[in-house]
């Protein structure tokens, strides 16, 4: 497989484990990711999901630490980016849906940048949203939002025009979205343009200059997960030949 998603060496951990004492330390800004959270007894880290321990850092001062697991239930957690479908509205929010048969989060409707009582971005049902976790609670409802934590603007979030959109393994979403510089986004790259959002719940959305591409560069990353990565060139090149491209 390219860019290998699990390695023999990768910790593996199970919720409640005390994380090794290296990866706490003050000299790198610790961004948290899907699976950890912090403990507010011991204001420590501790892992909520099973799966590999994974510590990557993205430069000197700061480093993302998650779990990556193999599981296909998505949990919602603080801070994930994620993919929702729109179901309707209920009172001032819409609801959204991350996952097929798990309960609908909330969208309310101001949390959407220069949303206002008096200009209200309207969302159909079927609209795909690129939106944060910003509340996980299990006793709850999870709520979302449309905007960037530190800015406050959308960065990025919100309506997902066009495009197309697929499912795939957690753990393939969440390698493709913490390594930026992985091959096959980059063999894409330099093949087509394209925007992609990739949801930490297991989504895709991708969209090209016109729909046969985008057909073909969806089907060439669903492919791409279980080929090695010298291969990936010629996959890419038979993909986009199938489509006379």
């Amino acid at each position: 497989m390219s860019d290998t998603l699990f390695d023999l060496n990768a910790q593996i951990v199970i919720p409640g484990d005390l994380l090794p004492d290296h990866i706490q330390d003050n000299d790198s800004e610790l961004v948290l990711g899907p699976g950890i959270s912090t403990d507010t007894s011991s204001n420590t880290l501790i892992p909520v999901n099973p799966g590999y321990l994974r510590v990557q850092q993205k430069s000197k001062k700061k480093k993302i630490i998650f779990v990556d697991s193999p599981s296909k239930n998505y949990t919602p957690n603080l801070n994930d980016l994620v993919i929702g479908v729109v179901l309707g509205t209920i009172g001032e929010s819409y609801k959204v849906s991350l996952s097929n048969f798990k309960p609908y989060c909330l969208l309310s409707f101001y949390s959407i940048e220069n949303a206002s009582r008096k200009n209200r971005l309207n969302f159909k049902v079927g609209d795909l949203v690129y939106a944060r976790v910003s509340k996980a609670n299990v006793h709850i409802d999870v709520e979302l939002e449309c905007l960037n934590e530190v800015t406050n603007k959308s960065d990025g979030f919100g309506l997902l025009d066009n495009g197309y959109v697929f499912d795939t393994s957690l753990n393939y979403a969440r390698h493709l979205f913490f390594n930026s510089d992985n091959s096959i986004l980059t063999n894409l790259s330099n093949r087509c343009r394209f925007d992609i959002a990739i949801g930490i719940n297991g989504k895709i959305w991708i969209k090209t200059d016109d729909l046969i591409t985008t057909l073909a560069a969806s089907i060439y990353i669903q492919k791409a997960q279980t080929v090695p990565e010298e291969q990936l060139n010629s996959l890419l090149f038979k993909t986009f030949k199938n489509y006379d491209l």
